[in-house]
């Protein structure tokens, strides 16, 4: 398989999260729905396959260049969603009151800010569209990134959102919250009005897997666990960042999640204080990312003859 450094070091890391999902799995009590993780897998891998002979055969390097990391892209996070949900169960969550109270200290009350947002039902659809539309932004700018050969800055990408999520996992393993929408219950008008994704019916799922962990790990049931660090301000960056280079939607790019920010906090059911936890997340991850180019970026000369660069790599 003709893969650049960059995309070792990606299939490198999730072959160890897959380690990880296996032992963790064998040691915990939760069942693992083989039958629906499958056709995912086979979809990743099959990307990766078809992007290599696109590659090797010279035809397109932009159409392999996407297509492989596409595949990194969804093999990735399904080993890291199963890691998610096999350190589950994670106790009593303790953390999120203190992350409440913090909140209430700066001006900032979740039900107060969904109270609000009742008033205005079009608005929260538009910022529910918002919210949901995280995972296909990303996929949006890998894939122009892929298509226009942008080889490094695709890299980057990747390889950043790789690191930003295993902090935020990390993170979370040692510190889980899992959101206000344990702490309270909306009055369920309300809740109808803003058309909430994360419920207080939500926030008892997660309450419940905290304590007692899922009985079958499935894509069928996937909840979003993680509150702080907010992986999906790390995304809304991302999308900014990595779209920026592209000067016809930048601006599309841009407003789109500067809006995701009060997505974030009503429909993500987050604090206040996981979105400031998410910009240091990916900041971090940046640094580490672009402090390491060496070890997995490209040469200028082997950036500009992709053949050579796998001659080179074979």
């Amino acid at each position: 398989m003709l893969l650049f450094p960059a995309e070792r070091l990606v299939l490198a890391i999730i072959a160890v999260l897959v380690c990880a999902d296996v032992a963790l799995i064998s040691l915990g009590n939760a069942a693992f729905d083989w039958g629906g993780y499958a056709p995912l897998v086979a979809i990743g891998t099959a990307l990766i396959a078809i992007g290599s002979i696109y590659r090797k055969s010279g035809r397109s390097h932009p159409i392999g260049l996407a297509m492989i990391a596409a595949g990194l892209y969804i093999l990735f996070t399904l080993a890291g969603s199963v890691l998610n949900y096999a350190l589950l169960p994670v106790g009593e969550l303790k953390l999120d009151e203190k992350l409440a109270r913090f909140d209430a200290l700066i001006g900032y009350s979740w039900p107060d800010f969904v109270g609000f947002l009742a008033q205005y039902p079009t608005a929260s659809l538009i910022l529910k569209v918002i919210y949901i539309s995280s995972l296909v932004q990303l996929m949006a700018v890998l894939i122009l990134l892929g298509f226009g050969g942008r080889t490094q800055q695709l890299h980057e990408f990747l390889l950043v959102g790789i690191a930003g999520a295993l902090l935020a996992i990390g993170f979370w393993s040692v510190a889980p919250t899992m959101g206000p929408s344990i702490l309270y219950e909306l009055p369920a008008e309300t809740q109808a009005r803003v058309g909430l994704v994360v419920t207080t019916e939500y926030g008892d799922k997660l309450k419940e897997l905290a304590l007692y962990g899922p009985r079958v790990i499935t894509p069928d049931e996937t909840l979003g666990l993680i509150a702080f660090p907010s992986f999906h301000t790390v995304m809304a960056l991302m999308s900014i960042v990595y779209a920026w280079p592209l000067r016809g939607l930048r601006l599309l790019f841009l407003t789109v999640n500067t809006l995701m920010v009060p997505a974030i906090l009503a429909h993500g059911g987050h604090h206040l204080v996981d979105l400031f936890a998410g910009v240091l997340v990916f900041c971090i991850a940046l640094y580490v990312v672009r402090r390491s180019r060496s070890f997995w970026a490209l040469d200028a000369a082997r950036r500009r003859s992709p053949a050579a660069a796998l001659r080179n790599n074979p």
